[in-house]
């Protein structure tokens, strides 16, 4: 933290030591840190005037006191003092302990803001005894705050690592000639602007311009929070693209390590479309035999249809959803020297050669560099995903909220029980591994019981002999309290298709709450 920015928050802190104990706005200024070091202070000064390093601490009912209470004791102990909990009390009861059993305590800690509004917290410090502290005694404890106010110094690898995608991407041998391409970022007010300015700054080489929509970073989210797989946001940065005439949009969520992207007219290029395009960059480069590609089960057949077979013998692996399900797998020993590339429906990218992890940066260049070379060739993304978007058609991810937990099993069951009864449908799920103990997806031959299952995930397939097929997942999702369905099918009557979706609608709705 720059020098400034310590000076202008030792300033704000200034306001919360009042005439006799703190009062502050939480968690902006009376927040853990606040207290982590006002508890190393304390410890300080008992030990200075050769007192017992032991206290009794206390909270009231505020929002955060119980987080605050648990900073403070943890500090206190940290550093070789004692501290015992009295929890949920009366400021007069924490004044009590510390009256009667003066001798076990050399001072009391009471987290409260007393009277203050609930935006407010605080605290209340007596010596044993009951003894108030005096102007003296939170003067010496501000100038010992004032002292701990110090950051570690940051190491920058910003540039490094803007390096080390770009080489990574293999942009030396991206043609540099042709007509400068606009490109929107869109950062939702995340890290995504800030943490790609030093790689937009060395893509400009390249004739690449970015412009951005919300890239001050505000925890706030007054645009919502940044996510690439809602419709709202893709929309409104299909819009700026538009507007703006530019040749691709990106779109970032909070932490940047998911992408998603929409073409030169504002279309979204669904994360099937992404993988596809990344996935045959990489097969045109890869000399691994027999290469495996990786895919979550809740991602197009399209995948299916391109990769896997051919004159590479490419194998199409099916996964969980979720990245640390992904990761595990791609470094296991069974996959890990073939695999070149994984990802999800939900914008994650995994690559190999990243350390087996995702990255949107590593995705956003793939795709950029894709473009330079269309451009070449007087091509647009748009023209490369025609045939793409004709054949296959996804719904995106539809949300209902759970109104217990039970609810998800019912579905599940009564989904799967509606759709077995159908000619050449494949019941798949998330099934356990004996070997590795890791997780994949596998054709379900016992009795399907998503209760006794510890991933009930269900997926229905059916591919036609005609060549026309559909799929959907039904899942729970693993961060919140909803129930997740992805639908795709091809050449299908629009009709079919929407009467398979609507059985499918009417089993949840009649297992949950209103669609979220």
């Amino acid at each position: 933290m720059p020098k400034q920015n310590i000076d202008a928050y030792q300033a704000r802190l200034e306001d919360i030591f009042k005439r006799d104990d703190i009062r502050g706005l939480w968690p902006s200024l009376l927040n853990s840190e606040t207290c982590f070091l006002l508890a190393e202070v304390l410890l300080g000064m008992l030990l200075k005037r050769n007192l017992p390093a032991r206290i009794v601490l206390g909270h009231d009912a505020r929002l955060g006191s119980y987080d605050l209470s648990l900073a403070f004791m943890r500090a206190f102990a940290g550093k070789g003092g004692s501290c015992r909990f009295l929890g949920l009390v009366s400021s007069e009861q924490l004044y009590y302990a510390t009256g009667k059993y003066g001798n076990d305590f050399a001072a009391g800690v009471m987290i409260t803001a007393s009277h203050n509004p609930k935006e407010y917290n605080g605290i209340k410090f007596v010596h044993a005894g009951g003894v108030p502290f005096s102007a003296d005694d939170l003067t010496e404890l501000k100038e010992g705050l004032f002292a701990a106010l110090k950051v570690p110094e940051k190491l920058d690898l910003k540039r490094e690592f803007a390096e080390h995608l770009l080489s990574l991407a293999q942009f030396d041998a991206v043609p540099m000639q042709g007509q400068k391409l606009r490109i929107v970022l869109a950062a939702g007010h995340g890290v995504g602007a800030v943490a790609f300015k030093p790689l937009a700054d060395k893509l400009q080489k390249w004739g690449f311009e970015f412009s951005y929509m919300e890239p001050e970073p505000d925890g706030n989210f007054p645009k919502g929070v940044p996510n690439p797989l809602l419709e709202e946001h893709i929309k409104r940065l299909g819009k700026e693209v538009k507007s703006q005439e530019a040749d691709l949009g990106i779109m970032f969520d909070g932490d940047a390590d998911r992408a998603g992207f929409v073409d030169h007219k504002g279309k979204e290029i669904i994360p099937a479309h992404v993988y596809a395009l990344v996935a045959q960059r990489k097969l045109r480069a890869c000399k691994t035999k027999a290469p495996l590609l990786m895919r979550n089960l809740c991602s197009s057949q399209l995948l299916k249809e391109l990769f896997e077979g051919g004159e590479q013998q490419v194998e199409v692996l099916d996964t969980p959803v979720g990245h640390g399900q992904i990761k595990m797998l791609m470094r296991d020993e069974k996959f890990r020297e073939r695999v070149i590339f994984a990802g999800e429906h939900s914008g994650h990218y995994f690559y190999p050669e990243f350390y087996y992890l995702d990255s949107g940066f590593l995705t956003s260049l793939l795709l950029l560099a894709e473009l330079k070379e269309l451009q070449q060739s007087n091509k647009t993304m748009r023209e490369q995903l025609k045939n793409w978007r004709r054949k296959y058609q996804w719904s995106g991810e539809i949300n209902y909220d759970l109104p217990h937990k039970n609810a998800v099993y019912s579905a599940l069951k009564e989904l799967e029980l509606h759709f077995d009864k159908l000619p050449n449908i494949q019941k798949l799920g998330v099934c356990k591994d004996k070997q590795s103990g890791l997780y994949g997806i596998a054709k379900l031959k016992e009795e399907y019981l998503p209760q006794k299952r510890s991933y009930p995930d269900l997926k229905m397939l059916r591919e036609n002999e005609d060549g026309s097929g559909w799929w959907f997942v039904v899942r729970p999702s693993g961060n919140e309290n909803k129930l997740r369905l992805n639908f795709e099918y091809w050449k299908l009557p629009k009709a079919q298709a929407e009467a398979i979706m609507d059985d499918i609608k009417d089993i949840l709705k009649r297992n949950s709450a209103t669609k979220a």
